[in-house]
């Protein structure tokens, strides 16, 4: 019932990132809600919990490896902290709080391999298009196909199984 009512508020996140290359801030606590109350018949809050810092831990060391990637690069340290948006970023943590570790991991290195291949494909059809991009509506995309095939994945072999 929770995925059914995610839908909506991803395509909305991706509408208005696609559109405006900004979204709302309110779907984002529904959208950890949801993925939250999805997943409370099949794991306790403190494993929830459990995973949820985990999950912020990983985009912890995944954001500063690229950061300071960047700086290496000879980015300066303002050009580095405009390399994302915030609501990329926000999205990024809404998920995080409410995916199992097992799912959000490769969920999210899947969903940034797509954004970044589907944008550089759109920037070949339509070389005058807005060059950033907007990842959180593409991972907002990839989040409603994941949701839709999960039941359809034999994730038998792993600790999380309840879907």
């Amino acid at each position: 019932m929770a995925n059914l009512l995610m839908m909506p508020i991803l395509g909305m996140i991706a509408w208005e990132d696609l559109r405006d290359r900004a979204i709302r801030w309110w779907w984002l606590p529904l959208l950890a809600g949801l993925l939250m109350l999805g997943n409370a018949p099949y794991q306790p809050w403190p494993t929830t919990a459990n995973n949820a810092l985990w999950n912020l831990g990983f985009l912890a060391v995944q954001l500063s490896a690229a950061g300071l990637w960047l700086l290496a690069r000879g980015r300066t340290p303002a050009r580095v902290a405009n390399s994302i948006g915030a609501g990329d970023l926000l999205f990024f943590v809404a998920v995080a709080l409410g995916m199992p570790c097992q799912e959000f991991i490769p969920y999210h290195l899947s969903g940034l391999l797509m954004g970044l291949v589907l944008h550089l494909v759109w920037l070949r059809i339509r070389p005058q298009a807005d060059p950033t991009i907007p990842l959180a509506g593409y991972m907002a995309i990839h989040l409603g196909f994941w949701l839709t095939l999960r039941p359809f994945i034999p994730v038998d072999h792993l600790p999380f199984h309840g879907h």
